[in-house]
């Protein structure tokens, strides 16, 4: 009799383990190792909110990055894959290995959200994006997201006000105001999706960008339990983790209040190590900082929570990547996961049906920097000249005694076995280098990409509005464009726009650009300092009224310093504007293309 009643109950019941989970990744941006409280380094700011998910679950001791900067540890992250293997080496940077090159994550390279929407997850990215927007393909909402609302590049400002540089977006729009603290906007958003009644499960991607730069201060009441710290950048910054982690405790309360804290499972971690020198993050006890290899690049807080699955206060102290949290959901939504997918499911372990190493080797390459580790060693090579530096990292995580002369047959096997790996990989293509090749792409002059909305009107001339092609031809055969229309009063002889995103090239001093326009204008481009300095330049070949499309080059060797901003302007030479003007393919070049 006991037993049908316990069936009769168990069939009554919602059996948690039985559900699909809900499912949150909250990523921290420059987040130090020593700058939680957790990790018990520092007292200096307290994380309530992260301490207390970290011991609602499992945290990793040895939680590493696949990268010690933002985008391309983030494309490991979304992607399951080490990001070598498809290019994204660095950061999204002008230079290029083939001029066809797009910098970002292939669209047919699946992130988490393209695996959790045909299981029926509702799916929202809110924060830092940063893994690449240069054509409509890469935006979120293309990627598996039914809500995007953040930034697409790597940083941005804390006040976004009027967001007058139209970097924030909701969905595919800039926002016209944005008055609140972006990391209060961010948690706010991010708690408001979570309280939604649905009986879909959700996958929330929360990005937020502290504490990485601009030190801005957040409002008074983050500040006030710092005042007593002297240095004003260390005061800022932990005014603004304090704020993130305030913000990480709105979710955990609206996920309580709903009724959906159970089933929800969540990571948090650090997108890489935080910058010592700039934003004085600490990273005890480890050597190094972002930007290196060293463990303070790419050791960092790394955590996971599922009260329903994992019990609390647990630690783990074998090696663990970012790399095996798509693994570990695809295992909790029961999805077969492909594979190229470098991660492992972290469950079995932290459950201990496993035992031992869940990764027999991990690897990492940025630019000249490469590393190597496995479950009692690491190889690094952190600087351009000299040799690597051989660590037992099992016995030595502060990287104290390089170890290299002592055992060569140590340094020998594991630099053949990353030379094998980085040949695999491939080679990097893009980055802030020329060593990665010698073409030269800026992302927002091509008017592939929503992202072109950045282009701002000049003086209140003319209105830039991002359009399809309205006549493919020979010269341009693009998809999309950038049109400006005359504004709608007497008088109006010219309109301009200014490009503020350019990556002018100190050696790339000729612009080329596609014009299409009806109305006979002059063509000028003015190029403005940092300090104020404005240089006008007139076209080398002569523009001229047409149907079609022409290409004008302007020869600007003679501006020298650093490039504040660009305005193209049109002077209508017969009389009023009343035509709009075409804009298309702006690009730079060392020599004049004859």
């Amino acid at each position: 009799m006991r037993n049908l009643l316990v069936f009769a109950l168990l069939l009554l019941s919602p059996v948690l383990w039985a559900q699909q989970p809900n499912i949150i990744i909250i990523v921290a941006d420059d987040l130090g190792n020593a700058d939680v409280g957790y990790h018990q380094q520092s007292n200096e700011i307290p994380t309530p909110a992260i301490d207390a998910l970290a011991k609602s679950g499992v945290y990793f001791t040895s939680g590493y990055v696949t990268a010690p900067v933002c985008g391309p540890s983030r494309a490991g992250l979304l992607t399951g894959r080490y990001q070598q293997t498809f290019g994204f080496d660095d950061n999204p940077g002008p230079f290029r290995a083939r001029p066809d090159v797009l910098a970002g994550i292939p669209p047919e390279m699946k992130i988490i959200p393209e695996y959790l929407k045909p299981e029926g997850y509702r799916t929202a990215c809110i924060g830092k994006w940063h893994v690449g927007h240069e054509a409509d393909a890469y935006f979120p909402t293309n990627r598996g997201f039914d809500y995007f609302y953040g930034f697409l590049g790597g940083a941005a400002s804390y006040y976004p006000g009027d967001n007058e540089s139209r970097t924030l977006f909701r969905n595919t729009q800039p926002v016209s105001s944005e008055k609140r603290y972006i990391t209060d906007a961010f948690g706010q958003e991010a708690a408001q999706f979570v309280k939604q009644e649905s009986q879909e499960p959700f996958f929330l991607y929360l990005a937020f960008n502290a504490v990485h730069g601009p030190l801005q201060e957040p409002p008074a009441h983050y500040q006030e339990p710092f005042k007593n710290i002297n240095h004003p950048k260390r005061r800022t910054l932990c005014a603004m983790q304090y704020a993130m982690d305030a913000n990480v405790g709105k979710v955990l309360d609206a996920l309580e209040k709903s009724g959906k804290r159970e089933n929800t499972l969540i990571f948090f971690v650090s997108d890489n190590g935080g910058k010592i020198k700039g934003n004085y993050s600490y990273n005890m006890p480890y050597r190094g900082e972002k930007g290196t290899l060293f463990e303070g690049g790419i050791r960092l807080p790394f955590c996971l929570s599922w009260p329903a699955q994992i019990e609390e206060n647990k630690v783990f102290d074998e090696a663990v990547s970012t790399l095996d949290i798509l693994p570990t959901i695809l295992n909790a939504v029961s999805v077969k996961k492909d594979k190229a997918i470098a991660g492992h499911d972290l469950l079995p372990y932290i459950n201990t049906e496993k035992e031992g190493s869940v990764h027999d080797v991990m690897y990492w390459r940025i630019n000249h920097r490469w590393a190597i580790r496995n479950s009692e060693w690491k190889l690094v090579k952190n600087e351009v000249k000299g040799r690597p530096m051989l660590f037992n990292i099992a016995k030595d995580n502060t990287e104290s005694t390089d170890l290299y002369e002592k055992h060569p047959e140590v340094v020998k096997e594991l630099q053949e076995q990353y030379t094998k790996w980085s040949d695999a990989a491939g080679p990097k293509q893009w980055g802030w280098s020329p060593a990665v090749g010698k073409y030269v792409r800026h992302p927002h002059e091509d008017f592939e990409s929503i992202n072109a909305e950045q282009f701002l009107p000049w003086k209140n001339m003319g209105q830039p509005i991002f359009k399809s092609n309205p006549r493919k031809d020979a010269l341009n055969g693009s998809d999309n464009c950038l049109m400006l229309q005359p504004e709608a009063k007497a008088g109006n002889q010219q309109m301009a726009v200014i490009m503020k995103t350019s990556a002018f090239q100190r050696r790339q001093r000729y612009l080329n650009l596609n014009v299409k326009m009806k109305e006979p204008c002059e063509v000028l481009v003015e190029i403005k300092g940092n300090k104020g300095e404005a240089v006008r330049f007139k076209p080398v070949n002569k523009a001229k009224a047409d149907e079609g499309w022409q290409k004008l080059e302007f020869d600007c060797q003679a501006f020298k310093g650093a490039v504040g901003q660009i305005a193209f302007i049109f002077q209508s030479t017969s009389g009023m504007l009343r035509q709009p003007v075409y804009l298309d393919d702006i690009s730079f070049s060392a020599v004049h293309k004859k």
